[in-house]
């Protein structure tokens, strides 16, 4: 019984056995057999049938900017060569592979502005798996237009030269509208193309720019959106042109040009006039009659020889001088923003500037503001000459070596000023006193002596600093008293203040005289009996003048040497190029109005 039970066991142990070894036969048979006699081999790689998706940044319906690029972000890699689209915005961008999922749009310049732009994208990936369509769609923000740049970049304009517009963008030509006084003038227009079509303008003289000051330029215009350009209002200056020993054409005082007849009439003047003349926005010109105590107006500046005023300001009649007289002995004049002002050499109830609001035809006026003489320490002066600009008034205290400025004309008599050039307080008075202490020292960028003249536009400053034989310029408009000038004309440093030799760099001043129409520099050196033109605003100490009107070259100086041999001869005349002492200087368009004193002659000059 014992052998039956232990050959069961191993009968059963061995019928396992055989079961495993009959498995896994099978198993070889379903899984050895393929691919050869060898029954082994790897497992087959699954097939790829799943089509790529799209990712679009910015996501379809957005707004774009006209410069934005269009992100395509793949699920999986994509070649270049694999992605077509269709479309609107296709046909404005270019496609490129940024790494192998990634491709970007990029716009070859702009997209167009204010359009509703589709684009359809179709893409397979490396298994050929078609991606369904996408289709996007997007709305192009408008931007509006601006002006890029125009040239020129500064303030000058030359009579021949071109200004150039670049805008940002493509515009509408027929939409342009220009206007502006510089536009008096007969002009071109040219549009040309710099990034875009039609995207760069070219204004141009017919023949030249007229020269004179305060032109102005305003443009309009709008893309081919419709979008319109930010207001666009630029200002030029054309300078005045002249050469040494230019003749004047047209003399206000004396019949012809070798006269010096003095007398009291509506078209002589008296002895010795001073000061600067004025001529107001409409062109009407008034000149101060020293002698004669009055104020000649001309209702337009005159074009020949000896014309005769129209009127005298407050006067009954233009032959005897009778009539309201507020002051007397006019010395300098100005207008500004439709007031003028007068200064007098002398006059009633301690007063010396009169500003008018409005000049009537007849020359009746009352003014509308007063101001006192320039007082010091108990003593009491008149202002040798005065002006307004920019609602600013400049008075120079010869006397008292200062100017004095009001930042707003009083509108109360009498009101003190609101700043000095020359001193630091209403008690310092004292010529060339650099340290405030009383006493006459050097000079110094800060101090004065003897100022005769101030001349500003509001935003520049200078002042003629006789006694000390130089002009002290100031770049920018000083705010606060005793600030020091930016550059000094006639010396070579701000210590000196020698009388020299004329030359091209100096002065010897005494008197009144100076005009800049923001670019150009104009000095009556009255003394070389000369004036003399810097063509740029000068940015160094000691700059040499560039041209010399009543001299025919810098190193002469002879009153009325029309034959230019450095001597005044016995019994020489006058001519239209000579000067005696001049004394005064305006401008007005192309003309350049000279007080020629010494010859009791106003001089205009045309720019050439």
């Amino acid at each position: 019984m014992r052998e039956a039970v232990v050959e069961g066991k191993f009968f059963k142990a061995n019928s396992k056995f055989i079961k495993a070894a009959l498995a896994l036969a099978i198993s070889s048979v379903f899984y050895g057999c393929s691919g050869g006699s060898g029954g082994g081999g790897e497992d087959p790689a699954p097939v790829d049938t799943t089509p790529p998706s799209l990712t679009l940044t910015p996501a379809s319906g957005a707004s774009i900017a006209a410069t934005d690029t269009l992100l395509l972000d793949f699920s999986e890699a994509v070649a270049l060569a694999d992605v077509s689209l269709s479309g609107a915005i296709q046909e404005m961008g270019e496609l490129s592979q940024v790494d192998q999922d990634t491709l970007i749009l990029t716009p070859i310049v702009e997209w167009t502005e204010g359009l509703e732009l589709s684009l359809t994208i179709a893409a397979q990936d490396a298994a050929g798996n078609q991606m369904a369509e996408v289709v996007a769609h997007y709305t192009v923000e408008g931007v509006a237009p601006s002006v890029v740049s125009v040239s020129p970049a500064q303030e000058r304009l030359e009579k021949g030269g071109a200004i150039t517009v670049q805008f940002s963008k493509s515009m509408d030509r027929d939409s342009l509208q220009i206007s502006g006084s510089l536009l008096d003038d007969e002009y071109t227009l040219t549009w040309s193309q710099s990034r875009f079509n039609d995207d760069t303008l070219v204004i141009a003289p017919k023949s030249r720019w007229l020269s004179g000051q305060d032109r102005s330029l305003q443009l309009e215009a709008k893309d081919l959106a419709g979008l319109d350009i930010p207001a666009e209002q630029h200002n030029f200056t054309v300078p005045l042109y002249f050469e040494n020993f230019d003749s004047a054409q047209v003399v206000i005082g004396q019949d012809n040009f070798s006269s010096t007849l003095t007398a009291i009439n509506a078209k002589n003047l008296g002895e010795g006039p001073q000061g600067s003349a004025a001529v107001t926005d409409e062109g009407k010109l008034f000149l101060p009659d020293y002698t004669n105590n009055r104020v000649l107006i001309f209702n337009s500046i005159p074009t020949s020889n000896g014309v005769p005023a129209n009127a005298a300001l407050n006067k009954d009649s233009l032959d005897d001088g009778t009539g309201r007289e507020f002051g007397s002995q006019p010395t300098n004049i100005s207008f500004d923003s439709g007031k003028l002002l007068i200064n007098y050499f002398s006059g009633p109830w301690d007063h010396s500037i009169y500003v008018y609001d409005t000049i009537p035809e007849d020359g009746r006026a009352l003014p509308s503001a007063k101001l006192l003489k320039d007082s010091c320490q108990g003593n009491v002066f008149v202002y040798s000459s005065a002006m307004i600009a920019k609602g600013r008034v400049f008075a120079a205290s010869s006397s008292m070596a200062r100017v004095a400025v009001w930042d707003d004309l009083p509108s109360m008599e009498n009101a003190a000023p609101d700043w000095l050039l020359g001193q630091s307080t209403l008690e310092n008075c004292t010529a060339n006193d650099r340290e405030q202490d009383g006493s006459i020292q050097q000079p110094s960028a800060r101090t004065l002596a003897m100022p005769g003249d101030v001349w500003s536009d509001g935003e520049k400053l200078a002042i003629t600093d006789s006694e000390n034989n130089r002009v002290l310029l100031w770049n920018s408009m000083p705010t606060s008293s005793f600030a020091p000038a930016d550059i000094v004309l006639g010396q070579a440093d701000f210590v000196s203040n020698e009388s020299q030799p004329p030359s091209r760099k100096t002065l010897s001043l005494f008197g009144r005289g100076i005009w800049s129409n923001g670019i150009q520099l104009f000095v009556a050196d009255s003394d070389n009996n000369r004036v003399l033109i810097w063509n740029q605003w000068p940015q160094e100490n000691f700059a040499p003048a560039d041209v010399v009107l009543g001299q025919g070259d810098f190193d002469r100086s002879a009153f009325n040497d029309s034959n230019q041999n450095g001597v005044t001869d016995e019994g020489e005349l006058p001519s239209a190029a000579t000067l005696k002492w001049p004394d005064g200087i305006t401008a007005y368009e192309d003309k350049l109005i000279i007080n020629d004193s010494g010859n009791n002659r106003f001089l205009i000059f045309q720019s050439r």
